[in-house]
């Protein structure tokens, strides 16, 4: 299982290509996280209606923010990813987990943020 969907996905948004990177899904890929309509399951469509959106509205501190990837670790159609998200004014802690289709798209996404300003933990996250 090709792991590339992932990683070019990351590589997408954080150069601000948002609508771009949708085209590492699957039309029908489900999509949840707490951060996007209180943590209600999103199917492929309404995701990509948020993506646009964000696209047209986000600030400059937002588009500048990158996904620095710790850990990746992938296993039969799982993959996952953490790091940290940092940018001007942010410092976040993500994981994301995903389950791949036969054709190495994007079939479920799951992000999780938590936003860490301690230093300490910030060193035990990473470690």
């Amino acid at each position: 299982m090709s792991t590339n969907h992932v990683l070019e996905y990351l590589r997408l948004i954080d150069t601000g290509h948002f609508a771009e990177a949708l085209t590492h899904f699957e039309p029908d890929a489900m999509i949840i996280s707490p951060s996007l309509r209180g943590g209600e399951a999103l199917n492929f469509q309404d995701f990509s209606e948020l993506v646009y959106d964000y696209e047209r509205t986000a600030t400059p501190e937002q588009l500048a923010e990158d996904h620095e990837v710790d850990k990746f670790v992938a296993s039969g159609d799982t993959v996952m990813a953490e790091g940290f998200v940092t940018g001007p004014s942010s410092n976040r802690y993500f994981l994301i987990s995903t389950r791949l289709a036969p054709s190495g798209l994007i079939q479920r996404y799951s992000y999780l943020t938590w936003q860490v300003e301690d230093e300490k933990v910030v060193k035990v996250l990473r470690a």
